[in-house]
């Protein structure tokens, strides 16, 4: 070894550098690939890794490629979510860790009211709308429902959770609407819910990464679909 230099053993490298910064120091030999104008670092794959450099993963608001403009990977208040599905993918690819979930019987109660309580109460849905997503497996054969929450939609179709015979994404989206959401006409019919113009949830189901179904939630201009326990919260 050369005189001064110094050897060192890591498991991991965490780089705090913007798009510009990564380009030029973090890795000189082969640079990651940049996208949108040369200003943003690419990330093709769903899990926010690098296209071109295996292993390299990107948090913070350098995530934003994958949603660019769309929804809020650019700030705080989105991009923290995606950072936490991020460290559930990684545990999940390089600890053998599996992705967290739920287990619940298939049952349409427990599946109504786990449903509600996340789309009436959990962050991550509600800022990274049509972007993050729950996802629900179903194993006929155990009779049971995993539960998997705040993945990316497109990981979710993607990665194996998209080869699963039958599952589900719980998200919520925003409607197709022309001038200031709250003048406009609301349809009250439940039905109808897939005309709603604001913030509301969407469960489309699955079978091998086709569509089978789409079944919208009425929205709230509380946002919250708790209807029992908000009534009781209010002493009604």
């Amino acid at each position: 070894m050369p005189k001064g230099s110094a050897q060192m053993a890591y498991d991991r490298v965490i780089c705090c550098a913007d798009s510009v910064g990564i380009r030029n120091s973090l890795i000189e030999t082969v640079p990651p690939e940049l996208a949108w104008r040369g200003q943003v670092a690419g990330h093709d794959e769903a899990a926010w890794e690098s296209p071109n450099i295996p292993n390299l993963y990107y948090a913070g608001t350098i995530m934003q490629i994958r949603d660019l403009k769309k929804t809020m990977s650019n700030v705080l208040h989105g991009f923290r979510f995606n950072i936490k599905s991020l460290y559930n993918i990684i545990a999940e690819r390089h600890e053998g860790t599996p992705y967290p979930s739920h287990r619940l019987a298939i049952s349409e109660t427990q599946i109504a009211d786990k449903i509600i309580d996340r789309v009436s109460s959990d962050a991550g849905l509600m800022h990274q709308p049509g972007f993050l997503c729950d996802c629900m497996v179903v194993d006929k054969s155990k009779n049971e429902v995993r539960y998997h929450e705040g993945l990316a939609v497109d990981y979710v179709l993607e990665s194996d959770f998209g080869k699963h015979d039958d599952y589900y994404i719980v998200t919520m989206e925003y409607g197709d609407f022309d001038g200031n959401v709250f003048s406009l006409e609301r349809e009250p019919h439940p039905e109808k819910a897939y005309n709603d113009a604001y913030l509301h949830s969407s469960h489309p189901s699955y079978a091998w990464q086709s569509a089978a179904g789409e079944h919208h939630i009425s929205e709230s201009l509380e946002n919250d679909w708790r209807v029992h326990d908000h009534c009781e919260a209010q002493g009604n």
